[in-house]
């Protein structure tokens, strides 16, 4: 017999999990500890050989979200096409799910189809050499369109945001480039991660440039530094770079040798320094210039956030 969907979770709203824990926030914690470090283990090579195939194929994506979970959920690596199983109970997903955040509900692919919609997205991006050979701004655009399909089939009811993470993470380096998800607030994902699923990649693909570019991605940690010092959580806010060539009018938040951090309209942008040409304070006008690379300063730390964006 195969249970209803709403067996999935408590009737608290926790999801059912091999910890047995249904306080909401004790489940976070801890579930947030056993995937951290299985996900290092994909990243330093001593996670099995199928979470690191290098097929990038649905097989591939399913390693990932089995080991990264796999203390945590007896169904990790199932997708919502399959039938879970939950403590020795059959249950099969809801057909269509939502995020619930308070936006325009648009649903996720139905459940029945999620695993023709993956395969159809990775087969087109096998065919399409896994965006090999490519400059880093069209890799951007392009990567950006397979995270946003990949996201949009949200495979698993719980898990994709760190399963995502991982996969595109090694797509880029197969290619030669990187990717800095830390970077990347919760509020700029939910924001173009639902203008994806109604069409719009433009803020997708922006945000891709960002995370594929060493020098924004620089620019980006020292803000979200400053904002920390100061008790923002710039979670909670859409912070991005200024686009190089693009003209700006804003009111300096934040300023430094370095960056700066400017409110314009409802985002948080940040800029160099040197393109406010001697302005410090106020509402400034600038045009963003390309970003130097931080190599000249050694290496950029890469603060490691547990993120899990179900977006």
């Amino acid at each position: 017999m195969t249970r209803d969907p709403e067996f999935f979770s408590y009737d608290n709203g926790v999801p059912r999990n091999r910890l047995g824990l249904d306080d909401a926030e004790a489940f976070s914690l801890i579930e947030r500890d056993l995937t951290y470090t299985r996900t290092l283990e994909v990243k330093n090579g001593t996670a099995p050989e199928a979470t690191r195939s290098g097929q990038f194929d649905l097989e591939h994506l399913r390693a990932i979200h089995r080991h990264i979970f796999q203390d945590v959920y007896e169904w990790a690596g199932t997708t919502r096409n399959q039938t879970m199983t939950i403590e020795g109970q059959q249950v099969r997903a809801a057909p269509l799910i939502y995020k619930d955040d308070g936006r325009v509900p648009v649903p996720f692919v139905p459940s029945q189809q999620v695993d023709r919609s993956l395969n159809r997205t990775l087969d087109q991006l096998r065919e399409q050499n896994l965006l090999r050979d490519l400059p880093r701004s069209e890799f951007a655009d392009r990567a950006a369109v397979v995270f946003s399909e990949i996201n949009s089939a949200h495979p698993f009811m719980e898990g994709n945001g760190r399963t995502q993470r991982e996969f595109m993470t090694q797509l880029a380096g197969q290619a030669g480039h990187l990717l800095n998800f830390d970077v990347v607030s919760a509020e700029r994902m939910s924001v173009v991660s639902l203008e994806a699923r109604m069409g719009d990649m433009s803020g997708m693909q922006r945000l891709f440039q960002e995370i594929s570019d060493p020098g924004r991605v620089a620019a980006l940690e020292m803000a979200q530094g400053f904002l920390e010092r100061e008790q923002v959580d710039w979670q909670d806010l859409y912070i991005a770079t200024a686009t190089p060539g693009r003209a700006y009018n804003a009111d300096i938040a934040i300023i430094s040798r370095d960056v700066v951090v400017t409110r314009s309209e409802s985002d948080v942008i940040v800029a160099q320094t040197s393109d406010l040409n001697g302005q410090t304070e106020g509402r400034v006008r600038f045009t963003a210039s390309e970003y130097p690379s931080p190599a000249q300063d050694g290496e950029v730390q890469q603060r490691s956030r547990q993120l899990d964006w179900d977006v």
